[in-house]
């Protein structure tokens, strides 16, 4: 490569062709090195949908796993805060997070997801906009794209707990939706359901215990405690949320589920 290089040197471009090959050179390694980052990032994000977690010795429902997430949500219960903060953001703060929230609160994810395109257009590089773009995309029932966006915001330095909160919902929706695509036995499908429910649930109450703030993230862990058999817990920690989850996108299934708890 060396010598061609210099062969290069000595044909007829000029001084500022010379300069303009230099140029094309170094956009085309840039690229080559841009993409080989986020083919690692994607086949990183494939295997991990694919992995069980690594403290589960057996399965993800065996009574000693189900005993260790019960102990988890009754130890988070009383982390929960009693009332909303005003000032509270569970995504990160950027000047475009206020009209997309407010999109998602309106039930509009289609235009969130214009908001959320005109802020990556604008900056790139912000891990902050792209993980706002998968949520947006996530609303919007992309969930591939979804996913490339999480691997991107990850690759730019996101390690917040409303990524491991996205990176949760976004591997049981697929898990559901390809579910629902397979016609397989019903009872295989639910018992599927179940693992895959068991270890949303552990990355979930990971994301509240280090933020037990993030509601929308424990009322999705009560949903999945209900799903696997932890009814109770589930229930009590549904109760608990009521006062968080008055300005959430999720306010709406919120309160369809504590419909059915009275």
């Amino acid at each position: 490569m060396a010598m061609g290089y210099a062969l290069f040197r000595y044909l007829p471009f000029g001084r500022h062709g010379f300069y303009l090959l230099d140029v094309f050179l170094t956009i085309g390694l840039a690229a080559l090195a841009l993409g080989a980052a986020l083919l690692a990032g994607i086949i990183w994000w494939r295997a991990r949908r694919r992995r069980a977690p690594l403290h589960i010795a057996s399965s993800p429902l065996s009574g000693e796993n189900l005993s260790r997430l019960k102990e988890r949500i009754q130890g988070l219960i009383p982390l929960i805060p009693r009332n909303a903060s005003l000032t509270y953001r569970d995504f990160p703060a950027h000047e475009a997070a206020a009209a997309i929230e407010a999109w998602l609160l309106q039930q509009k994810p289609r235009n969130a997801l214009a908001a959320a395109h005109l802020a990556v257009r604008a900056e790139p590089r912000d891990w902050r906009v792209r993980l706002h773009l998968a949520r947006t995309l996530f609303y919007c029932d992309e969930m591939e794209a979804a996913a490339q966006e999480l691997v991107k915001a990850r690759l730019l330095g996101d390690s917040s707990p409303a990524l491991d909160y996205l990176e949760a919902r976004i591997r049981l929706a697929s898990t559901e939706y390809s579910l629902m695509a397979e016609a397989g036995e019903p009872g295989e499908a639910q018992r599927r359901l179940r693992l895959e429910s068991a270890e949303a649930l552990d990355m979930l109450l990971g994301v509240v215990e280090r933020d037990p703030r993030f509601a929308d993230a424990a009322f999705h862990a009560a949903r999945l405690a209900i799903r696997i058999g932890l009814e109770a817990e589930g229930h009590t920690l549904l109760r608990q949320l009521r006062p968080l989850m008055e300005a959430s996108p999720e306010r709406e299934d919120y309160l369809s589920e504590i419909s059915r708890l009275n």
